[in-house]
């Protein structure tokens, strides 16, 4: 798994696709974290693909190995954001569906939270009340961890209609 987190770390600060997919060919996927990698990995190809023939092989690729991690623990806060951005890169309702479930089991996730929080100002007429509620918990949760991730939350939620209710909600007292 080390060489597989090192390839893709690798890929998305310089770009090595060779590398990526050489790994991510060669590797077995029999490991729930294993396959959350190889989704990963192969979303990461599909989003320097643009429109191609690589772009379709690796969405595929990434939903078949985000879907078997899903079988192996349908509870997993983290598979179901990779789910949700890996099916937002096809921009279909699928993406807003697992975005929410993904609150439902995992309210709070530190790592994918920024993702969470755009993903959210994005969609935030997409999203049912609840799953508003929860995007707006998770970022007051993230806001209070420094003063400099309460900027980037700020950032993020801009001027958008989610930043209008975490500021009138109280941010930590959301009903």
């Amino acid at each position: 798994m080390a060489r597989m987190e090192r390839d893709v770390s690798a890929y998305a600060s310089g770009g090595d696709a060779n590398t990526l997919r050489l790994t991510l060919d060669r590797s077995r996927y029999d490991d729930p974290d294993m396959m959350l990698m190889a989704a990963r990995g192969y979303g990461a190809l599909a989003v320097r693909a643009r429109q191609t023939p690589d772009r379709v092989q690796s969405m595929a690729a990434a939903q078949h190995y985000v879907t078997a991690a899903l079988q192996a623990r349908p509870d997993s806060g983290e598979a179901l954001v990779l789910s949700a951005s890996i099916a937002s890169l096809d921009d279909n309702g699928r993406a807003v569906e697992s975005y929410a479930a993904s609150f439902r089991a995992a309210p709070y996730l530190r790592a994918e939270s920024l993702w969470r929080m755009k993903f959210g100002t994005m969609h935030w007429h997409e999203l049912d009340h609840a799953t508003q509620t929860a995007m707006l918990r998770e970022a007051a949760w993230v806001a209070e961890i420094t003063p400099k991730d309460r900027m980037t939350v700020i950032a993020i939620l801009g001027d958008t209609p989610a930043a209008v209710r975490f500021a009138t909600d109280g941010a930590l007292h959301l009903d």
